[in-house]
Formats: structure tokens, sequence, C-alpha cells
């Protein structure tokens, strides 16, 4: 079927070009434009949905511009079409491409229906460089277009176009009108709100650090799509910031949080807010929990989200909310795969969003940090927060950067992250960027909270009985053959298997000797927490405890959250002696002054997460940090962790220790093969 293109209305087009560009339009190439015509006739039906689109929209070329433009974009279809004609859609678009790139001839616009703009920038074609130099001159997230034919091309949304012209980095076309451009033209900067602490929640005291970093932040967060990273340490109170924050802008706020910590949110909203209602978005608790938990606030709960001045997620049910960007030029990005369900949409867009603990969205392929990404974008600003913003290695920072959009403002893109802070280690630099930026802060226990009491950290060694020595070896060895035999890549399951089998062969060495220490501290009065990353041992220590006449709990993945909070005030009320548990967060045990480590985890930041249970605000005694060690994976996995954290430190605090950038667990394993 052959293309009628005379019949194709043409659609207002403008374009922005300098005025250079405008003086050299006149001199056009010299192909002849009979050949892009007769190469539309033979393709029509063969191009793709974005090309049909373009062509749909704009018609056939008039112009001899229009003809070269054309070309370059049927370059890709050359193939298909007869030697001759395809040799001379080449040929133009070649030149037109050359011409392009030397300053010649400005790119017109991409899409005809005047929403969408072409802008070229005056000095670069790098699509990084030139994306964080729009968001820039924006002030926010700004979504440009490349054209593939033409790399310094982009195309944007219209109401951007003043604030790039301004910037004097982008070109502004002559056909504009001056009444257009004033429409272009932004409104003045925002300014952020004025801080009254007299009326700020009255009924909540902030320390003097608390109050530095809500002055901190509400100019940070004043750019709608620019957001914050409150890193505080663990147990420094960022809940209590964020929530003046929000009272300050005086918006509605979302909160995305680890799944059990949901209701220590609704408790800390109800003590600091004295209206605000809350929806836990898909929370099953019946009315009776709820009125248990809450008390008289349980009334202050809503089942619709779009009518709650709170809504509280969990990080999984953002993923509920979430679908697949259906626009394949933009879906490409890592950052926008997902977009927030249209139906959804309205009930975030003014909201502030807060993500709590945003180290779960430290993996970029992650389905769950794609959603929390889709939710970012969908509210007006974004605060993240967490005491551990890099668990293992630099990497895991870069999504979080995005969520806030200030990625541009680290790396130009995620491949110079990776090649600058994780190949090449400039964690120097890393640093100097996060704290110069005027959006990241964080603050240490030791420079806010003199009166805090210091960690001390004690190894217990443990010795193995002989059977369990003997078994021991034995795992060790068919780790050994499986490294041996091709490694992670092809028996990775069967390791990863393997390593958990010599862990909980190392921890049933501890039962006995820690089940004595614990008696012992309950008989002089002592309050104790005993961490473990597996249930089994706590099980087998809860009971013994028990027979033992010792007070004891234990909070694990499976309790509610009823019963985590009965068993947290029963312990600051001195009726527990000793709670055992495998939770890193959400959970408060500062009546204990010893938190023994019955192994490690994998990160120095969750090591850090399970020794700030006890050691944050309102412990009075000097805490005491005892790990537990038995057997050879034990002292691997402590001087590993003690090599990540090194680095952790440079990039996060500034620190100057060495580092080692392996990944823990690849480290403990060559450690374990090498022993012989």
């Amino acid at each position: 079927m052959v293309a009628d293109f005379t019949f194709l209305e043409r659609q207002p087009t403008l374009c922005l070009t300098s005025a250079s560009c405008a003086r050299k339009r006149a001199t056009m190439l010299q192909t002849e434009p009979s050949a892009v015509v007769d190469a539309m006739r033979l393709l029509s039906g063969k191009f793709n949905d974005y090309d049909q689109d373009y062509f749909r929209l704009n018609g056939a070329p008039v112009t001899e511009y229009q003809h070269a433009q054309v070309a370059a974009r049927l370059y890709k279809y050359a193939k298909l079409l007869p030697t001759d004609i395809g040799q001379s859609i080449i040929s133009l678009a070649l030149e037109h491409k050359a011409s392009i790139s030397n300053g010649d001839h400005a790119p017109l616009i991409i899409r005809g229906d005047a929403k969408y703009f072409l802008v070229r920038h005056v000095d670069r074609s790098n699509k990084d460089l030139v994306k964080a130099a729009a968001e820039r001159a924006v002030g926010k997230r700004c979504l440009l277009w490349n054209i593939p034919e033409f790399p310094n091309s982009w195309a944007v949304a219209a109401k951007f176009v003043g604030a790039l012209v301004n910037s004097g980095e982008f070109d502004l076309a002559d056909g504009i009108s001056e009444s257009d451009y004033r429409a272009f033209k932004p409104a003045s900067a925002p300014q952020a709100p004025s801080i009254d602490w007299n009326q700020l929640a009255p009924q909540r005291t902030p320390r003097p650090f608390q109050k530095e970093g809500v002055e901190f932040l509400v100019p940070a967060l004043v750019e709608p799509g620019k957001g914050a990273l409150l890193a505080d340490d663990q147990g420094l109170g960022k809940t209590i910031q964020a929530l003046m924050v929000t009272m300050v802008y005086g918006e509605r706020l979302a909160v995305v949080c680890p799944a059990g910590v949901r209701y220590n949110w609704v408790n800390e909203i109800f003590l600091t807010h004295p209206t605000w209602t809350v929806c836990v978005l898909f929370d099953k608790a019946r009315s009776r929990t709820l009125k248990a938990t809450f008390g008289a606030n349980a009334s202050r709960i809503v089942a619709r989200p779009d009518q709650a001045d709170v809504i509280v997620m969990g990080y999984e049910t953002t993923r509920q909310i979430t679908c697949g960007n259906p626009d394949p030029h933009t879906a490409c990005y890592h950052t926008m795969k997902y977009m927030v369900m249209p139906s959804w949409a309205d009930t975030f867009k003014d909201r502030l969003l807060v993500c709590d603990e945003m180290h779960y969205g430290k993996n970029h392929k992650a389905k769950r940090t794609q959603a929390v990404l889709a939710v970012s974008r969908a509210c007006r600003r974004v605060l993240a927060m967490t005491g551990t913003p890099i668990c293992n290695r630099p990497a895991e920072l870069w999504p979080i950067l995005c969520a806030i959009g200030r990625n541009r403002e680290v790396a130009g893109s995620a491949a110079d992250f990776k090649q600058s802070y994780v190949e090449q280690g400039n964690l120097e630099e890393l640093h100097r960027r996060l704290a110069s930026g005027g959006w990241f802060i964080r603050r240490l226990k030791k420079d806010v909270l003199t009166e805090l009491p210091p960690k001390q950290r004690q190894d217990l060694i443990v010795e193995m009985s002989p059977r369990q020595a003997l078994e021991y070896e034995s795992l060790r060895q068919g780790l050994k053959t499986q490294v041996k035999n091709g490694g992670m890549a092809k028996n990775g399951t069967c390791i990863l298997a393997l390593l958990t089998a010599l862990q909980t062969k190392a921890n049933e060495a501890k039962v006995e000797p820690i089940v004595e220490m614990l008696q012992e501290r309950a008989d002089e009065g002592y309050f104790t927490v005993v961490s473990c990353e597996r249930t089994e041992p706590l099980f087998k220590i809860r009971d013994e405890l028990a027979a033992a006449g010792v007070s004891v709990q234990l909070l694990y993945g499976g309790s509610t959250n009823s019963e985590k909070k009965q068993i947290c005030t029963d312990f600051a009320d001195g009726k527990i002696q000793v709670v055992l548990t495998t939770l890193a967060e959400g959970i408060n045990l500062q009546k204990a002054d010893c938190n023994i480590l019955l192994d490690l985890p994998w990160s120095p930041g969750k090591v850090a997460q399970k020794e700030d249970r006890i050691h944050r605000i309102g412990q009075t005694a000097k805490v005491l940090i005892v790990r537990v060690l038995a057997a050879s994976i034990d002292h691997h996995k402590k001087s590993v962790i003690a090599d990540k954290a090194d680095m952790i430190d440079i990039a996060i605090n500034g620190g100057d220790s060495p580092h080692a950038d392996d990944e823990c667990l690849a480290e403990v394993v060559r450690r374990l093969v090498d022993e012989d």
C-alpha cells in the first residue's frame, strides 16, 4: 500500500536553536529530496511504533532541511530499500549528522503536538551530562529523550524550556514569540517555610541536634522532585525529625518502611501530632487488635488511603500499587521500569514521602527497589532515612540517590558511579560529594550524644567438642571441593547451603556457655539481649532459661506487631530479664547493658543495626557488645566485616582507614578454603 502524504495534516512545530543556527539554516544539503519521499512510500507499514507516530504527527517533509532530518530517521531502514535509494538516504543522513555535530543546523521538534521541544546543549553531547545540566537548570527531575541519529538533540517538555534557556546552556528558537517565552519561564525559586519551634509539636521536645537536623532538611527539600538523605547513626531519633519536617511543610505524608516497624511509625505519629489520621496500607489487623495496640488512638486509623493524613506501608506493599512502565522510551532506564498505577497517582502526588531504612532498596535490580523508585517519583518530595546507607559496598548507595533525585549530583550515570567509586575506589571523593551537596546529613552518637556511654566490644571464644569439630571439618572439606569444582558460578546453591551448615554447627557449641552466662547475669539483676541470625539456637536457649526460672522472651520474624510492642514494654519495665531476637530494626531494648551477638550477619551495616538496639537515646549504662566465636567461620566473618566497615567509614563518615572491597561472603569462602 502506498502512503499518500499529501492528506496528512501537519501539526504546529517549534524548535530550539541558536541565532548562529538560524543564520546557517539557508545552507541546505544538496542530495535529491525526492529520494526521501520515495523511501517513505516504500517503507510504509514497516516503521516501528515510534517512527510511525513521528511521521503521523509531522507529515511529509517540505523543506530541504526537513528532508535531511527524515533521511537521518530512515537511516536504520536503508537495507530494506533499493540500492540507489538506500545509498542516497545513507549519504544524506551522514551529512546531516555531521552538520548537526558541527553546529551548522539545529534539530527540529521530535513530536509535533506542541508539547515536546528539541533542545541542543551548547557544548556537550554526552547524554548523562546533558541530563544533569537540565536538572540543575530546572531544579527538579527533568526527562529528556535523545534521538540516536543526533547525539546533541534532546526532546523536553515545553514547561521546562524557559528554565533551560535561562541557564545559558541550551538554545532557544528564534520563532518563539516573547509571550510564548514568558509562558515558559519558571516561577521564582521556591522559598523554604519558616520553622516556629513554639508551635511545632509542643508535646515533643527535640534535642538540639534533632532541631539542627530539621533546620538542615527543610531547605534541602524545598524544590519539588528533589530529596534529601538523613543518615544519622542508629538510635538518634530520625523518625521525630522526619515528622517535624512534614509538619513544617504542612503536607500530607506517606511512609515506606520495613513491615515490622509499621506500627512503630503509627505510634510515633500519634505521639507527635494530636489529630493526624493514619492508613496502614493493606493491613489486615482487626479492630480488636488495633484497639489493644493503640488504645483510644485506634479510632484515628482509617481504611481509605486518600482520606488519611498519613499513609504507612511496607516495602513489599509498594509492588501492589505499581505496575510496569508502558513507555518504551523511558522504561529502559533502571530507575523507571515501574510507575505508580494511575488509580493511585492522585493519592500520592501531593505527599511528602519518607523512606525509612532505605537500605532495603539497595539493589536496583530488585522489583521492590523499582517499585519504591516509582513511588518516589509520584510524590512531591522525598526524604530517605537510614543509619547504614552502605551495608556492604558503595554500589548500594546509587538507588538511594536515584530515589531522592540526587544521583546526577554524584555521578553522571550508574556506569560512572560504578567505575569511580566501586572499581576505582575513590571513596574520599564520594564522601566529599555527599558532604558538600547540601542534602546529605549524618551525625554519629559519639559526636552528638556526649552523655551516651561508648560501646565496648569483647570476644568470647567458645571451644567446640571433638564431635562438633570433626563434623565442622567435614563440612569445610565439602565446601572446599565445591569451590574447586566450579565455584559460585556452578555450585552457588550448594556452597551457600554448606556455609549455613557450617554456621549452624558453630552455633551448636555456643548454646550451653551462653545459657550459663545469661543465668549468672539474671541472678545478678542485669538485663541482656541475645541477637542471632537464626532461630534454632534461640529456641534452645529460651527453653533452657525458662526451665531454670529466668524470665525470657523471643522476638523474631513470626512475632506480631502487638507481641513486639508488649515484649519491648515489659522489658523496659523490668518484667523480662532476657530478650532473644533475630530482628535488627524496629525494636528499642536500651534497658539492657549487654548485647550478645551469637553469630554475625554478612554485612557491617546489619551488625551496627543489631548492636544499636541497646546503644541509643535513653541508655545510661556502659554498653558491652559480646561477639561469640566458636569456629573459623566466625573469625573470618569478624575480620572481613571489619575490613568492610573501614571502607564504609571512608565513604560515609569521611574516615581514612584502609579498606577491602571484596564481597563479605565470597571473601569468607576464600578464607575457609585457604585454611589448609
